[in-house]
């Protein structure tokens, strides 16, 4: 490696990292056997310097694996995902593995082999992370299952600080992704703590020491991640491994990873990257003892505002219930979004309407100058299952404010009826209603009359509960018009937003297909 990127802080380039990077760009993508297959392959290239080992078996008899690197006097256990859904970390040893033995000779890399034993624990709960779920086939949380171990994986940790007796202990886990530091609300990137030994959370030299370590920690990232590094707070838990951990006399810290500006999780693994390998270097050079552990209760708390995963802002709202346009803000969530990666499909709702002036979104759209509306409704007597829609016939239904097309459908035809729930990629909603009742819904010229007219679609078909209006737990189906020309008559579309999602914006499509297929009219209710 020509240059260390512990040295040079050139990680989010992508230079340095991309000479050892190992993990998948997506963490929620590792499972069992992807951990497996990168630790023997990094154990067969770096011979003795690496060593793996199948520690124990999870309830449904996934292997979980111990690795162990570099051979100096201060012993060091990570382990990460004990929640099967908080996969971060994960990836960030399996990378932090490879820099150990790919890059070894690396100024900082060669320092923690030598003043370290790193002993690391990578998908702690196999069973959740198949399942994408915190807990384990038990059903139980791991992580509150320090004092009576009835979980096979808790009963692995537990094994291994009690054989390993480590000096240090890296609890490695991810938090909300919404989660915000200041005022307006940056994300958490980065959330540190030391857990405490008692309900007094009584400052004890090993507490001090955690709180040196978490300082290096936070010191390192924070270049990288400027006002999104702070303190993590929670009630003292004495079932929760953490405290029991540090209650053994490990120094023990907890490290959160949440959200990042952006749906990518990539820069997010390269900042706790940086973090560990810094602070493994930092107990390898005895360094963190010169640290002031006051710093660490200096650095910023989590506040009471959430990120929400997008903010409109700027837009006058207007549907079907509205006497006049509202000039109020909009706050979108998806239900996958408290954690950074998105590879759940789209399907934002609206769950705060009015002035987000100190909230904030990881997607801000700033819309001023419009009105928004829900979408509209197109119904194609034309277009059936198994009928294509060319790119041109949906440049012109987005034009139009089109979140949803009803194409017509003989129900009686069984085959027929049975092919209209084929996959398709679309940015907008689907669905299919008898060819004999399709009703296309009175022509509007203003504001007002086409969302009175949106509305009476929506109502035709059974939709009422959570489309076709502006509200909090609504689908964020909208539609925004131009209203530099006129404030009533209905001007020109800027921009239409699917399930929270932009599939179009100033007369270009995103290419983000995030449209669903909704069903029969005759059968769609709250889809």
């Amino acid at each position: 490696m020509a240059t260390d990127f512990l040295e040079t802080n050139d990680l989010l380039d992508g230079a340095a990292y991309a000479r050892f990077r190992i993990s998948s760009s997506d963490p929620a993508t590792l499972r069992c056997e992807d951990v497996e297959r990168v630790l023997r392959l990094l154990e067969r290239q770096a011979g003795e310097r690496l060593a793996v080992e199948k520690i124990a078996e999870s309830y449904q008899g996934r292997p979980i694996y111990l690795a162990r690197v570099g051979s100096g006097p201060r012993r060091v256990l990570m382990w990460s995902q004990m929640h099967g859904d908080e996969p971060t970390h994960t990836a960030v040893l399996l990378d932090l593995l490879s820099y150990l033995t790919r890059c070894a000779e690396a100024p900082a890399a060669a320092a923690i082999l030598a003043g370290c034993t790193v002993y690391a624990i990578p998908m702690l709960n196999p069973d959740g992370a198949a399942a994408v779920t915190r807990f384990n086939a038990q059903h139980i949380d791991v992580n509150r299952d320090a004092q009576r171990l009835e979980s096979p994986e808790g009963r692995a940790l537990a094994q291994a600080v009690e054989e390993l007796r480590p000096e240090f202990g890296f609890n490695l886990h991810n938090q909300n992704a919404r989660a915000a530091y200041g005022v307006p609300p940056r994300p958490a990137a980065v959330a540190l703590m030391a857990p405490p030994i008692d309900a007094d959370e009584t400052e004890t030299a090993q507490i001090r020491a955690a709180k040196q370590v978490a300082v290096s920690f936070a010191e390192s990232v924070e270049p990288l991640a400027a006002g999104m590094v702070g303190r993590y707070v929670a009630e003292y838990m004495p079932w929760a491994f953490g405290e029991w951990i540090q209650a053994t006399g490990v120094v023990t810290l907890l490290v959160e990873a949440g959200g990042w500006p952006g749906p990518d999780p990539t820069p997010l693994v390269e900042v706790h990257l940086v973090g560990l390998a810094a602070t493994l270097r930092s107990i390898a050079t005895g360094s963190y003892q010169h640290v002031d552990p006051r710093s660490f209760d200096r650095l910023p708390r989590e506040n009471e505002l959430k990120l929400f995963d997008t903010t409109i802002v700027g837009a006058r709202l207007l549907d079907g219930d509205f006497r006049a346009p509202v000039r109020a803000d909009l706050g979108i969530n998806h239900s996958h979004g408290h954690r950074l990666a998105m590879t759940a499909r789209a399907d934002g709702r609206i769950v705060e309407v009015g002035d987000l002036g100190t909230a904030t979104g990881k997607t801000v759209m700033e819309v001023s100058k419009t009105i928004a509306l829900p979408g509209r409704v197109a119904f194609l007597s034309d277009w059936g299952p198994g009928l294509p829609l060319g790119k041109d016939k949906i440049d012109v239904l987005l034009a139009s404010g089109v979140t949803l097309v009803v194409g017509a459908v003989d129900l009686a035809d069984r085959p027929v009826g049975e092919s209209a729930n084929l996959p398709l990629e679309l940015p907008f909603n689907w669905a299919f209603a008898d060819s004999g009742k399709l009703q296309q819904p009175t022509a509007a010229s203003t504001f007002a009359e086409l969302a009175a007219a949106n509305w009476q679609s929506y109502q035709m078909l059974g939709l009422g509960v959570n489309r076709g209006k502006i509200r909090r737990e609504y689908f964020a189906d909208l539609a925004m018009y131009d209203t530099e020309a006129s404030c009533e008559a209905v001007g020109a579309v800027r921009r239409v937003v699917v399930a929270g999602e932009t599939v179009w914006v100033d007369g270009n499509q995103t290419g983000k297909n995030v449209g669903r297929w909704l069903g029969h009219a005759a059968e769609i209710r709250s889809c």
